[in-house]
């Protein structure tokens, strides 16, 4: 799903007929998704944005 361009909002949005499939999609799209969230300038604009707002 990943490799066709599909936005990580629709796989988290689908509504799959087992719920095992559905958390396997997401599973999967966070375990792409994940070190390049946790890559240090995300983490740097997510400290700075959580310390400007309240």
């Amino acid at each position: 799903m990943i490799s066709g361009k599909v936005k990580l909002s629709a796989v988290a949005s689908m509504i799959a007929p087992y719920p095992t499939l559905a958390k396997i999609s997401k599973r999967a799209a966070s375990a792409y998704f994940k070190p390049r969230l946790f890559r240090r300038l995300p983490r740097a604009w997510v400290g700075l944005v959580q310390k400007v707002l309240p």
